[in-house]
């Protein structure tokens, strides 16, 4: 199963147990910096490994939502997000946090997260993923959402992991919005061709966090080839949602067959580029749903 790989069942899993809807409207949203989203991530990381739910609560605004996996409805408000903290620690211990570089984009901040623990039914385990942050004006997160996925065992991320060129010329935006529109048309017609020529060719392609990079344009055309052979009906959509320097991060949204099942694939795309505008690195994070879903009123914001 190319794209699978256990997100077919949509639980809610350790993590914290991953899952937030339409945040409510704040009066107030503000440019943050790198300094203030540091603090912020390092309390949030510090709360996690703690398992210390008032901590991660009072990072929060009020009306916060709290969106741990897309496909679930949010945790809203500082007691929602008290509660599911508590019970998604609940059965950890042992947990390391750690944080990629982080993309600073107007009130908008993504950080790529690479966790191990122990849980206690399941034993050791790790889990990335990548947080989607938004922030009012006094530095509290008003919206969260997140794409993650697990593995057993106690992993430690690939060199190329966390991994991005944020200062420079900011041209990323410029760049992904015309990537983004080349790589949709050609997925929606399942164009193998059309998807090697978007990447240089010595491009570092990681399609799930936890298996072996695709290297190169052979490498891509392979993994395209064999993901392609199991969809059919394609309707994809992105949404570049912020950009620093060289890197950009794409949301997608795609209502498709996958193995015959009528299936809706939803993820986020860390992009590295290069100054002629082809993609040198791509993180990806995504969930696979059963079914056709809309996504809620957050996504691609």
């Amino acid at each position: 199963e190319e794209r699978g790989d256990g997100r077919r069942d949509g639980v809610e899993a350790h993590g914290l147990m991953r899952q937030t809807n339409r945040t409510n409207e704040s009066p107030r949203e503000a440019r943050m910096d790198i300094a203030t989203a540091e603090r912020w991530l390092e309390g949030y990381a510090r709360a996690w490994e703690e398992a210390d739910p008032d901590s991660v609560a009072s990072l929060f605004g009020e009306e916060c939502a709290y969106r741990a996996h897309i496909f679930r409805d949010a945790h809203r408000g500082r007691d929602g997000v008290r509660a599911y903290w508590r019970r998604a620690t609940d059965s950890q211990s042992n947990v390391r946090v750690r944080t990629g570089d982080l993309i600073v984009s107007g009130s908008t901040v993504v950080a790529e997260w690479w966790t191990t623990m122990t849980d206690t039914d399941e034993g050791p385990l790790t889990l990335p993923g990548i947080l989607v942050l938004s922030f009012d004006d006094d530095g509290m997160c008003r919206s969260l959402r997140e794409y993650w996925a697990d593995g057993p065992g106690t992993q430690d991320p690939p060199d190329h992991w966390g991994r991005g060129r944020v200062d420079g010329p900011d041209h990323a935006r410029s760049f992904a919005e015309r990537w983004t529109a080349r790589y949709e048309e050609a997925w929606r017609a399942l164009d193998v061709d059309g998807i090697p020529p978007l990447f240089t060719e010595d491009v570092i392609y990681a399609s799930h966090p936890l298996r072996d990079a695709h290297r190169g344009r052979d490498g891509v055309r392979t993994y395209t080839e064999r993901a392609y052979r199991e969809e059919s009906d394609v309707d994809v959509r992105f949404a570049v949602i912020a950009a620093a320097g060289s890197t950009a991060v794409a949301e997608y949204w795609a209502l498709l067959i996958e193995e015959g099942v009528p299936s809706t694939l939803a993820g986020l795309d860390l992009l590295v580029f290069e100054e002629d505008g082809l993609c040198s690195q791509l993180r990806e994070y995504w969930f696979l749903e059963p079914g056709r879903h809309e996504p809620p009123p957050e996504w691609g914001t």
